[in-house]
């Protein structure tokens, strides 16, 4: 497959997994609003890719598209713009990389083998002919950088183990794991999201974020 039809697929393929990670957000929420541009530019990308590949070179609407795109990310969402390198890789040849950690920490370093792993399976997945499987490795690798940036901050902060709170309503149906600066909402058992917090964030603003949080398909899958 001709490197640019590549990377524009897998341009569109995020832009959805951006569309539906948007729709966990109530109305009007920044992140959604990002999540939402990104995805647009994103969908800009690949339809620039599709032109270039009859040239066989990029052209500056894609570099721009990409550079909106990335913009969108950093500013206002959870989600590491690291992973639209990896859209990108086929044309630019350069496929992002975990680096080793400056730990000795057995828990730090086992969390890098295991993140290592984890994207050394991801990255065939990203050009997988059915379309779910394609969506659900980005849903992946979106995880694995909110993981990667946590055990970053660890080793800054000197913590190993990260303590999981737990909580679940009344009724039992929906419950939350939480983490420093991470949150994962269930619903019936599944996965509904998984949304970063703040490191501040309240025990009635948890309970707040499980009862208000609308099952995603992809990410509970």
């Amino acid at each position: 497959m001709n490197p640019h039809v590549k990377a524009a697929i897998r341009a569109q393929r995020l832009s959805a997994v951006l569309l539906d990670a948007a729709k966990t957000h109530p109305r009007g929420h920044a992140e959604g609003r990002a999540l939402r541009a990104a995805a647009r530019h994103l969908l800009g990308a690949g339809n620039a890719l599709v032109t270039s590949a009859l040239t066989g070179s990029t052209d500056r609407a894609t570099d721009r598209a990409f550079l909106l795109a990335r913009r969108q990310l950093a500013l206002d969402t959870s989600v590491d713009s690291t992973v639209l390198d990896h859209v990108t890789a086929p044309v630019t040849g350069i496929t992002p990389r975990l680096e080793l950690p400056a730990s000795l920490d057995q828990d730090h370093v086992r969390r890098h083998r295991r993140q290592l792993a984890q994207l050394l399976d991801l990255a065939p997945r990203f050009d997988d002919r059915d379309d779910d499987v394609a969506s659900a490795a980005f849903i992946a690798l979106i995880r694995l950088y909110r993981d990667r940036a946590r055990l970053v901050d660890d080793i800054h902060n000197g913590r190993t183990a990260q303590p999981t709170a737990s909580f679940r309503t009344a009724e039992g149906r929906r419950s939350g794991e939480h983490q420093p600066g991470f949150l994962t909402v269930l619903i019936g058992g599944q996965v509904a999201a998984e949304l970063a917090v703040p490191l501040d964030i309240t025990a009635g603003e948890i309970w707040q974020l499980i009862a208000n949080t609308q099952p995603l398909t992809e990410v509970s899958a």
